[in-house]
């Protein structure tokens, strides 16, 4: 596919490149995401199954106490009556130790739907990345993703961690601000809260492939993408509003399709939906990342494939920073 190293990288031609690798290869991405899909699906229902088992009476007891917790909340935020009075049971006095074993256990399996969800990214880029060296991508690429996933993860909960130390800090100067507050000031704390996302997604969208495709550990990511991001922050801004669009008029045939069709026919429309948004929004975001590069480094289909894929034919990826030993074993593997 060397029609996608266009010099003239811009909004319009990131938006071509991603629906040309999703009409020529959307068999294979697609499958990629099911597996993740069905893979968090299991994990959910797992995690069901043992709660119902490990804690029944705890979680009986959260059911009974719906009505009242929703009031309680709304007391909270001093817009409802006392709930306490329309408790069924006293949730107050659950057990404490069922209580840490849920959160133990809640825990548990919510990093591992984290790590399924860093796995798939990292095995979707791979796959990508393979598509712009010219070659077919397979499920093989899930295996890299597998490789990859600690790297991920590292780098999602330290930018996390920046991010949230940031908002946090936000929201408390324009707490302790709050008596001389006004609209000047919330317009202000609003544009720097979209910068910071706006900043997020730039960073995510570079760092992701930085890790998969160059072999950077995630600091390194982190510092190759901020690099990449100031130079190109009109471009990656400028790709967030489509984007953005993009989300907007597929959740909006969502809840209209939800509404007006019958469940039988609503349920499995909404599936297809949701499948191509998770899909196209990873490669809009590869696609992305290869704009900022072709220009930047006269980047060629030749040069991109020589740099990520082995001289044969099995796709095996010589990334820059990796020993080609750590992919030997992989190919051992397969």
């Amino acid at each position: 596919m060397s029609d996608l190293y266009a010099s003239d990288q811009n909004i319009r031609s990131i938006f071509q490149n991603a629906f040309k690798i999703f009409a020529r290869h959307w068999k294979i991405v697609i499958s990629i995401t099911v597996i993740q899909v069905m893979s968090l699906i299991v994990n959910t229902l797992i995690f069901i199954l043992l709660s119902l088992t490990m804690f029944s009476s705890m979680v009986m007891d959260i059911i009974d106490n719906i009505p009242g917790i929703i009031l309680l909340t709304d007391r909270i935020f001093m817009i409802g009556p006392i709930a306490s009075r329309l408790l069924t049971r006293n949730v107050y006095y659950i057990d404490v130790r069922e209580c840490l074993g849920f959160f133990a256990l809640f825990s548990a399996f919510s990093l591992l739907a984290m790590t399924v969800i860093y796995i798939f990214q990292g095995a979707i880029t791979h796959a990508l990345g393979v598509i712009y060296a010219g070659r077919t991508p397979t499920l093989e690429s899930i295996k890299f993703g597998w490789r990859k996933k600690w790297i991920i993860l590292c780098f999602h909960w330290t930018l996390s961690f920046a991010i949230t130390i940031i908002l946090m800090s936000i929201f408390s100067i324009h707490i302790s601000l709050s008596q001389e507050s006004n609209l000047g000031i919330t317009v202000i704390a609003m544009l720097i809260i979209y910068m910071l996302a706006t900043l997020f997604f730039a960073l995510l969208v570079l760092g992701i492939p930085t890790i998969v495709i160059e072999g950077k550990s995630s600091f390194e990511s982190m510092k190759y993408s901020w690099s990449r991001m100031k130079e190109n922050y009109i471009l990656i801004i400028g790709c967030s509003f489509p984007l953005k669009a993009v989300l907007f008029v597929a959740l909006s045939l969502l809840s209209l399709f939800t509404t007006i069709l019958p469940i039988y026919i609503s349920v499995p429309v909404n599936l297809m939906i949701l499948l191509v948004l998770i899909t196209i929004i990873p490669i809009l975001s590869f696609c992305i990342y290869m704009a900022v590069r072709i220009p930047s480094e006269c980047l060629t289909q030749e040069k991109f494939s020589t740099d990520f894929l082995s001289p044969d034919t099995s796709a095996v990826p010589m990334t820059i920073g990796v020993k080609v030993s750590d992919y030997e074993k992989v190919e051992e593997e397969v």
